[in-house]
């Protein structure tokens, strides 16, 4: 992950150095700024913190610019598809200084527009300022999915926007004050819904949408929504033809998100989504890959928690030919809760983010990208309250007293 930070008549370069700096941790390889004075007295600039994962060079410093320097971006995630969108881009003409997707992007944008993001397959939060029309304008994207995170402040004629809502904080005038309506969100559904943020003021470019800061005024709209076809829709193909398609779609996938110029790894509890992930990383890695499962001491394996059995991960990654480290996680963690509370800027109500935490952590000392089977249960019905939902239709059709 990158940190990227920004400001549009507000603030100055002293306040986008605190920004960039309070999220040194996002990126330890890399750090840049970049501002310009506008003649009529408006005041851009952008912020960088990189993680190096594309072409480790000095050429993929950030914020990155076009030939000529009149488009400036600063750049947070991983676009898949970006060698085919270069291969494109040089047939049209264009001409590229570095191996980075993040150049993809600035000439896609000098060909589309903010229509660039229709053609952008990956994880993304981006923030591009155009100066070529004289008057400065400022773009701003994120990810289909809200993958990255994307916080702003909007005050008049005035922006700020960074990957974290504690960069922000660092902007005069902006202050860390609860949304208490924000808080009734949290409380009802244990996170609080784009755009709003706990803190008043800051807000989140939602998942799927982009903004256009130009004259002050700022502008934000939807590119792209999940969409669902009826539940009696005639796909067409057999349900052996629609299985074919999920793994090829699935392998496609993978091998995407394994383009790295840096060491892979991955999780590895054993279940399902994650023995998925690494038995297909297992076909195409050019050296056996290292996997990472995190366990408790064999004292507390009790009841539901028999589930953990680092044994079956071991197991399998030997099976695969696959490296396993096993990562003993202690109940001791009060002292980890001011550090991941620092770290997620807002209240997370799911506890598994001690176990992410502890398995990074110790994971980065040998890799620097990790895939995960997050999102493998929300994509394919893994949880236990889909199964209630489903048995709760017949129990509502039951007589009140044999319910009662």
């Amino acid at each position: 992950m990158c940190g990227i930070s920004g400001l549009a008549n507000w603030g100055n370069r002293e306040a986008l150095a605190r920004m960039t700096a309070v999220q040194s941790h996002r990126g330890p390889n890399d750090s840049g700024m970049w501002d310009h004075h506008s003649p009529d007295g408006s005041y851009f600039g952008l912020g960088s913190r990189r993680l190096s994962i594309l072409d480790l060079t000095p050429d993929g410093h950030m914020p990155m610019s076009n030939e000529n320097g009149t488009v400036w971006i600063t750049y947070n995630g991983e676009i898949y598809n970006f060698a085919d969108l270069r291969r494109e881009l040089e047939g049209k003409g264009h001409r590229f200084a570095s191996h980075t997707d993040t150049e993809v992007i600035i000439h896609l944008y000098e060909e589309m527009g903010p229509d660039c993001v229709t053609r952008l397959n990956g994880m993304f939060a981006f923030a591009i300022c155009d100066l070529r029309s004289g008057s400065p304008v400022l773009f701003m994207a994120r990810d289909h999915f809200g993958i990255k995170p994307f916080y702003y402040a909007h005050h008049g004629n005035r922006l700020a926007f960074a990957s974290e809502a504690k960069a922000l904080l660092e902007v005069p005038g902006v202050d860390a004050a609860i949304d208490f309506e924000s808080l009734d969100q949290y409380l009802t559904f244990l996170w609080v819904p784009d755009p709003k943020t706990l803190f008043k003021g800051i807000f989140k470019l939602g998942a799927g949408h982009r903004a256009l800061f130009r004259d002050g005024r700022l502008e934000i709209s939807q590119y792209w929504d999940l969409s669902f076809p009826p539940a009696d829709h005639d796909f067409g193909l057999s349900e052996e033809n629609l299985a074919n398609e999920i793994r090829e779609r699935f392998r496609y996938s993978v091998e995407q998100q394994m383009v790295s110029d840096v060491p892979l790894g991955a999780f590895l509890s054993a279940g399902l989504d994650s023995s998925s992930i690494v038995a297909l990383m297992a076909r195409t890695a050019k050296r056996p890959l290292r996997t990472y499962t995190i366990t408790f001491p064999e004292e507390y394996r009790k009841g539901e928690n028999a589930l953990d059995d680092p044994a079956v991960a071991a197991r399998l990654a030997k099976h695969l030919g696959c490296e396993n480290r096993q990562i003993v996680v202690e109940p001791k963690v009060a002292d980890l809760l001011p550090k991941l509370c620092w770290h997620m800027d807002e209240p997370t109500a799911d506890p598994a983010i001690v176990a992410a935490y502890l398995v990074c952590r110790e994971a980065s000392k040998d890799v620097t990208v990790l895939l995960s089977g997050v999102g493998g249960d929300e994509l394919f019905a893994g949880y236990r309250k889909y199964s209630a939902h489903y048995w709760a239709r017949f129990y509502s059709k039951m007589p009140r007293a044999l319910r009662d």
